[in-house]
């Protein structure tokens, strides 16, 4: 399914587990389950996809791949990136709000401008490449790693 144009999608009781979404166009996509459901998408390699004005609230996204992926003005709140790797993504201008990234590779990631008020951040991966500028909630943080308090003087 590389490649895949899913923009616009309302994607509600999919199992994607195991799918490889790489370059797939995401943008406005709607991911977020109806009340009291959840959507899994567990293992799925969305590397370089498209997720522009996406609505991923909370989705379960559990050990992804979205390598270069760009999330920018997405709706991520409640989302579960348990152990994915957003190596180089761009997840700009998104609100993060509760979103779940415990041990996720944020190593390069564009953060710019985004939310992350009751984030989780318990053993998240990240580098000087990784850019905070303009991030809110970051004191409303769970588990902010001690060296990303000392890098951002928090």
């Amino acid at each position: 399914m590389q490649r895949v144009d899913l923009s616009g999608a309302k994607l509600f009781d999919a199992d994607f587990s195991g799918a490889d979404l790489s370059y797939a166009n995401l943008s406005s996509v709607n991911l977020a389950p109806p009340d009291g459901e959840v959507d899994d998408f567990a293992s799925v390699r969305f590397d370089h996809a498209t997720f522009v004005e996406a609505n991923c609230e909370k989705a379960n996204f559990i050990e992804c791949s979205f390598v270069g992926a760009e999330f920018a003005s997405a709706n991520l709140v409640k989302a579960i990136f348990c152990g994915s790797d957003f190596m180089r993504a761009d997840i700009r201008d998104s609100d993060c709000t509760g979103a779940d990234f415990e041990k996720a590779d944020l190593r390069g990631t564009n953060l710019t401008g985004s939310k992350f008020n009751d984030a989780n951040f318990n053993g998240i991966l990240f580098d000087e490449e990784t850019d905070w500028n303009g991030v809110t909630g970051l004191d409303a943080v769970k588990n902010v790693p001690d060296a990303l308090k000392q890098q951002l003087g928090l």
